[in-house]
């Protein structure tokens, strides 16, 4: 087996076994789509951008262009031109049929580039500082307080105000839409997506009201493969 099989191969068992763990397996499918921003609406605005080139980029996003590998699976010119057409009809059949039955070619590839076009996100758009630019030089107040000791109920009651509702996960026609807005009306937008979802999977399951959301407290992990895996738990033991 070639070698860029082997790898593919590798990548491939490696996604499977990320998948069957509940994880996202887009680093596997779009390496670049793991950096900044929303990876699913990349993707979403790179697929419309090849369907349509000249489809509107949302404000926040820049449009590129970048070299893709090509990889065609056929016996190289040079020994087409010595070799019997027999052969090389032969050797290139039994390299799609191996193909097709085991996934792999023994043929190595010949590579060539083509200028695709891309969507990234503009990261100077996405991250915003909260604090002043020269907040660092100002001098820091020593003095030592000490602290009044927190009555145990009180301590309850603020860890309850510090826990964090869990936002439904918008799908992504929901998503294009919302970046259609501009940046400074996206989280009014945002939040309104936000409540249609819900809405919409309240009326999948046959709600007739809204449930309550989830909450996580500081520094808890959010599994959301876990929770979809429980909520079809309770479903098959309803029915």
């Amino acid at each position: 087996m070639p070698l860029v099989e082997r790898v593919k191969q590798m990548l491939e068992d490696w996604r499977e076994a990320t998948r069957s763990r509940g994880q996202n397996t887009i680093l596997y499918e779009d390496p670049d789509a793991t950096g900044a921003g929303d990876m699913e609406l990349c993707l979403e605005l790179n697929k419309r951008l090849q369907e349509d080139p000249t489809y509107p980029i949302p404000e926040g996003y820049s449009k590129g262009v970048e070299k893709i590998p090509i990889y065609t699976y056929r016996i190289p010119d040079s020994l087409v031109s010595v070799l019997p057409e027999s052969q090389v009809v032969a050797a290139e059949s039994l390299d799609e049929i191996i193909n097709e039955l085991f996934g792999f070619h023994f043929i190595e590839p010949l590579v060539s580039m083509q200028e695709k076009a891309r969507v990234r996100p503009k990261v100077t758009n996405l991250f915003k500082p909260k604090a002043e630019a020269l907040n660092y030089m100002k001098k820091i107040d020593r003095k030592e307080k000490q602290l009044e000791p927190i009555p145990q109920s009180a301590a309850r009651e603020q860890r309850k105000q510090d826990m964090k509702e869990i936002k439904p996960k918008v799908n992504i026609t929901l998503k294009i839409e919302v970046a259609k807005h501009p940046l400074k009306e996206r989280p009014y937008v945002q939040e309104v997506a936000e409540t249609l979802e819900e809405i919409l999977q309240a009326a999948e399951k046959g709600l007739m009201e809204l449930p309550p959301r989830f909450k996580s407290a500081p520094g808890q992990f959010w599994n959301e493969a876990k929770q979809l895996r429980k909520e079809e738990e309770e479903t098959y033991k309803g029915v």
